[in-house]
């Protein structure tokens, strides 16, 4: 489940980091890709920030621990057996 909100997280990234670039009139002149006339630069900046602002979040947030962990019980210097934390 991580991994599929990594991948979720780095997909909205370059969306975003796509409209970003598109933004600028050098590029979108060059590309011709036909976008609706409320999509303004400026719109497509803001709009591509927020998208990469939420992408980076999706893709590096911890959503904590994944469950218990084993930890080890020693005797002297020898481990003995394992108990599960409960954090």
């Amino acid at each position: 489940m991580a991994n599929l909100r990594k991948i979720i997280g780095y997909v909205v990234a370059i969306i975003g980091l796509l409209a970003v670039i598109l933004s600028f009139e050098q590029v979108s002149s060059v590309v011709n890709i036909p976008l609706p006339a409320v999509l303004t630069p400026t719109y497509l900046l803001y709009g591509g920030v927020v998208l990469i602002v939420i992408g980076l979040l999706l893709a590096f947030m911890s959503r904590g621990s994944s469950g218990p962990r084993d930890v080890p019980v020693y005797q002297g210097k020898d481990v003995v057996a394992f108990r599960r934390s409960g954090k």
